[in-house]
């Protein structure tokens, strides 16, 4: 059973690496699919992955969404 948005972003905002292992598993192979549709690569796909999940863990905090 996958987290809600809301409880990720708690682990997220409390520095809690936790957060990253339930965004991965919520949204991580929605985000891989899309990314290799758009980059043609799954390892190009793979990097823009991370990289996005590298951003949301910087700006988490000092950001608060409601939801990813």
């Amino acid at each position: 059973m996958s987290m809600d948005d809301e409880s990720i972003i708690s682990l997220l905002n409390a520095r809690d690496e936790a957060g990253l292992a339930a965004l991965q598993q919520k949204y991580g192979q929605a985000c891989l699919t899309l990314a290799r549709d758009v980059t043609g690569s799954r390892s190009d796909a793979e990097e823009v992955v991370n990289d996005v999940t590298l951003r949301v863990w910087n700006s988490i905090p000092p950001a608060h969404p409601q939801s990813l």
